[in-house]
């Protein structure tokens, strides 16, 4: 039964209930975010109406978030989009939610592209790496191309929202050897052994898409040499490849590239001092 409640109340009830799970600082980031969606109100609006009732529609529906993070389910889902590379994006379990290291791979990118370039995504998922980079640099054309229906209905989704000019076309790389001429190709394929997932969160294991995350144990670098082949190929002369790596694989796919004719190899670490990003020339 529904009994008047404050948001500073609300705030207590999410600790609370939460604290087992998440860290404060989490916590808190869930309380905007949900707040954004379904009020449309800020941290300052929130800060300055601590002791706003809530109605009981209102009321339910935080309650009902509440619920599924203590589930972990990720809140992306929950509230069905994510910001990244300041563009709000519909995500949902058929996609791979954007982290903040894919973000540093568009900036890595952007630094590198120049004006009217031919940009191809592969494995474009919601379509985050391709949308960020049209909005950031209108004049370049970008495709995004995935494996999965699912996905690109929610990447059209976002490109038709966000009025970006990016086509999209369903493509299996490891059955594909038309993929066009491009001056830059970028991917952050999926590159998680399937032996690692015994130490992953719950919130990525139980609810994000497995075909995006993993790939066998005894061929971790599969995505990588494909798309490192196509691209030997279907790059323009001083073409560009972009990749996001897994931290510990960074060795490996330099010797790859560069055994496939690959020049001007460089491993760059993200804000946490890992290897994350690699960008190599033809």
């Amino acid at each position: 039964m529904y009994s008047s409640q404050t948001i500073a109340e609300l705030y207590k009830l999410f600790h609370d209930q939460l604290s087992d799970l998440y860290s404060s600082k989490e916590i808190d980031r869930f309380l905007v975010l949900s707040f954004h969606e379904l009020m449309s109100w800020n941290k300052l609006a929130i800060s300055m109406n601590k002791q706003f009732i809530l109605g009981e529609d209102q009321y339910d529906q935080f309650s009902n978030i509440l619920d599924r993070l203590k589930n972990s389910e990720p809140l992306q889902y929950i509230l069905g989009s994510t910001f990244f590379y300041d563009l709000e994006l519909k995500v949902s379990p058929a996609v791979l939610i954007p982290r903040p290291e894919t973000e540093e791979l568009v900036g890595l990118v952007l630094k590198h592209v120049k004006q009217h370039d031919k940009i191809l995504d592969i494995g474009t998922g919601s379509g985050c790496i391709a949308l960020a980079l049209k909005s950031k640099m209108n004049s370049v054309q970008v495709k995004g191309i995935d494996v999965s229906e699912e996905a690109l209905q929610i990447a059209r989704w976002n490109v038709n929202h966000h009025r970006l000019e990016v086509d999209l076309e369903k493509k299996d790389i490891l059955k594909e050897d038309q993929i066009g001429q491009w001056n830059c190709i970028v991917s952050n394929p999926p590159y998680i052994a399937k032996k690692e997932s015994i130490d992953m969160e719950k919130n990525v294991l139980d609810y994000e898409p497995d075909t995006a995350l993993f790939v066998s144990d005894e061929d971790p670098l599969l995505f990588y040499e494909r798309i490192a082949r196509l691209a030997s190929i279907n790059l323009e002369t001083k073409g560009l490849l972009f990749f996001e790596i897994h931290e510990e694989k960074g060795e490996e796919i330099v010797k790859l590239l560069a055994s496939l004719g690959f020049v001007n190899i460089e491993v760059k670490k993200d804000m946490q001092g890992k290897d994350r990003m690699i960008k190599a020339a033809i």
